[in-house]
């Protein structure tokens, strides 16, 4: 029997299709223009049909934004990619309070303080290493739904409390954290931090806490402690 020949045009085919199936599809591409508001998500209200957003960032005033089935989500990794979280109110629903954003208005924008329009696209910013460098003091008072809310600053600059954990992520991983004691004689340890996508890892005297940031912005971090 004869070797059966398969057409070099065929294989050509195959090839191709295969690479096709193979290749990461293009890029998602943000509107041309700067976002029309950067900070952190502070409220976020949802309703039947739509959702509204208050996002406060520097020195502005801020912005109050409206987030319907026309809203685009995409989440940055910290990688810098973009990948979508989804279109609508599913992916409204995912938003936290604390989380930073960056939103493009894809209509008027009433310019009253503060801003208010409608949200084309929202991009939830990755955390980074940087954001999370400094001095952390549990502001337990403002904990909400599961979430503990820390503050930058030190101790004397809160209320007097029993036992107030603290952490310190300095650079080059070191940390340190507060080690509660039944004498309430609470010390600083020394140990060390690490990132891993969005999950903070603080190591001490035999300890790990595993904390999920949910959102972090200057002047406060957000978790959902995980171990």
């Amino acid at each position: 029997m004869s070797p059966t020949c398969t057409s070099p045009s065929i294989v050509l085919l195959a090839l191709s299709l295969t690479l096709a199936a193979c290749s990461p599809g293009p890029a998602i591409q943000l509107p041309d223009a700067p976002p029309t508001m950067r900070g952190t998500l502070a409220e976020v209200r949802h309703s039947a049909t739509a959702s509204g957003l208050t996002v406060v960032g520097g020195e502005t005033c801020g912005m109050v934004a409206t987030a319907d089935a026309e809203t685009r989500v995409l989440r940055r990794g910290a990688d810098g990619v973009l990948r979508p979280v989804g279109d609508g109110t599913p992916a409204v629903g995912a938003l936290e309070v604390g989380q930073t954003v960056a939103v493009w208005a894809d209509g008027p924008v009433m310019e009253s303080c503060p801003v208010q329009g409608h949200a084309g696209t929202v991009v939830v910013e990755a955390v980074t290493e940087a954001d999370l460098v400094g001095r952390w003091v549990h502001a337990a008072e403002e904990d909400a739904d599961g979430i503990e809310v820390y503050r930058r600053g030190e101790a004397e600059d809160f209320p007097p409390r029993m036992y107030r954990q603290r952490y310190a992520l300095l650079r080059g991983g070191r940390a340190e954290a507060l080690v509660p004691h039944p004498a309430d004689a609470h010390y600083l340890a020394a140990g060390s931090w690490s990132l891993d996508g969005d999950v903070l890892t603080v190591r001490y005297e035999g300890r790990v806490d595993r904390l999920r940031v949910v959102g972090v912005a200057a002047d406060a971090l957000r978790v959902v402690r995980e171990g």
